[in-house]
């Protein structure tokens, strides 16, 4: 029974173990999945703000809004010094048409002079008046970048806090490609990181966007990004470990749980380079993806050893008892005696010695005899209970042969030998009316008288048949 359980239980834990790595690796792969979706997703974002704003550099309104026409003569912008009202009113109609690809998701949308002057602008869709422009935005953080690239290259900033509504914003911005070839103005939207964060966001858990060169959370599609509030989740600093050791796309643990990244792609121009990363909502237990039959059989096999080890063991100890007890008396057998004595021997000393008696009954044969050997059987079971009853607390009872009885006691338990001698022979006495039942006695104090097991069984037994024969000698006078 036990073998068989033993092998259940392998076999189950076997199942077991295989289920959790199997559960283990599909909650790896769908974290990987949901990290490179969400890499996608944000590289699509920026994409599609860098095309929208490039194809704004190119639109003819800013152009007309520096000459009125396309090209002068010898391809020179012949410059106005104020554009006509139509023009302005078709900037602000494209300004606010680039803040619509992104619905409510942009903040400003801009036209500025390289001179810093901001020639028109648009927040949330609305155009803001000619007197309230603001005249120098050369300190703002997408400006000098802008012009400090080539025409026709766009350039995305790292976030910061919009300088209309302070709201967390990242500007994609672009020059505008003058027919001259010369740097006279540029044109940038602005989309809110809570923009970035709701296209993140995909229902089904969290997902973080980690500055690779920092490591600090810029994004938590958990946590909405509001004005007045600090970046990202500028607390959790558990990435700042792994800098400089990330590949492109990876596994990882956060706090014992799985996780996966993916790096989002970025071109040239992007200020942002960011990993998506999934963490798993809790960490794996025990039982994770173990089902329910392997528990089953798990549990079985562990109450079928528990069982089986309780049965052996009690077999044991019947075992043991069998071989250190007497059947008939229920006292402690020769083997037993030899074994305590062996124990003990060795701890008693001159001040706590050890007393060891050995009595043997006088008359038995002739009660065995005249009662019938049942009746004997029930003497010595009687006796033999008295015995230990006597000694109860005081030493230790041995019935070691068919009518011989043994004690033994530390002097520390009994007043004297002869208190021990008194209660021995009062409790193998039977004043049967027809054959009455004594006993003979011999004692031995240890260590005094020896300190070896054999020889104080020897010197024990030559005296109780000294008193023996000196019984006899008397009833015989």
């Amino acid at each position: 029974m036990l073998t068989a359980a033993l092998i259940f239980m392998i076999a189950a834990l076997g199942s077991a173990a295989s289920g959790r790595a199997s559960a283990l690796k599909t909650e790896q792969s769908e974290l990987a999945q949901r990290s490179a979706v969400g890499s996608h997703k944000m590289s699509e974002f920026f994409e599609r703000a860098s095309t929208i704003v490039e194809l704004s550099g190119r639109n003819y309104s800013f152009v007309d809004y520096y000459g009125g026409e396309m090209y002068g003569d010898h391809g020179q912008l012949p410059l106005k010094a104020k554009p006509t009202d139509q023009i302005v009113e078709r900037v602000n109609q494209d300004l606010a048409h680039m803040g619509r690809m992104y619905a409510d998701r942009t903040g400003t949308a801009a036209f500025l002079d390289v001179s810093g002057v901001t020639n028109a602008a648009v927040v949330h869709g609305e155009p803001v008046a000619r007197d309230k422009l603001p005249q120098n935005s050369r300190t703002a953080p997408y400006f000098a970048p802008v012009f400090g690239v080539s025409p026709g290259v766009v350039r995305q900033s790292r976030p910061y806090r919009s300088a209309a509504d302070g709201d967390w914003v990242i500007s994609s911005g672009t020059q505008v490609l003058m027919p001259d070839h010369i740097k006279h103005a540029m044109v940038q939207f602005e989309i809110t990181v809570d923009g970035f964060r709701r296209e993140l966001d995909d229902g089904n858990g969290r997902l973080l966007v980690v500055d690779a060169n920092s490591g600090a959370v810029v994004i938590d599609s958990a946590r909405p990004q509001t004005a007045g509030t600090p970046l990202g989740d500028p607390g959790n600093r558990q990435f700042s470990p792994l800098l400089g050791n990330w590949d492109d796309a990876g596994l990882m643990k956060i706090d014992g749980r799985q996780a996966a990244y993916q790096r989002v792609p970025s071109e040239v121009g992007n200020d942002n380079h960011w990993y998506v990363v999934t963490i798993a909502p809790g960490a794996p237990g025990v039982f994770t993806g173990v089902g329910v039959l392997p528990g089953v059989v798990v549990l079985t096999a562990a109450l079928i050893i528990v069982y089986a080890v309780i049965m052996l063991r009690k077999s044991q100890s019947a075992l043991v008892r069998a071989a250190n007890t007497d059947p008939l008396t229920g006292l402690r057998n020769r083997r037993r005696l030899e074994a305590d004595l062996a124990v003990l021997l060795p701890k008693c000393s001159a001040d706590d010695p050890l007393y060891l008696t050995l009595s043997d009954l006088n008359g038995f044969k002739a009660y065995n005899d005249t009662l019938g050997h049942p009746a004997g059987d029930t003497l010595l079971a009687r006796l033999g209970k008295g015995l230990s009853e006597a000694l109860e607390g005081r030493g230790g009872a041995y019935r070691i042969g068919g009518d011989e009885f043994c004690v033994l006691a530390r002097a520390s338990d009994i007043d004297s030998p002869d208190a021990l001698m008194s209660l021995v022979n009062q409790a193998l006495r039977a004043d049967h009316d027809r054959v009455p039942v004594t006993a003979s006695h011999g004692l031995v104090v240890l260590p005094h008288e020896t300190s070896e097991l054999s020889a104080a069984m020897s010197l024990v037994d030559r005296r109780m048949y000294q008193q023996k024969q000196a019984e006899r000698d008397r009833v015989a006078r």
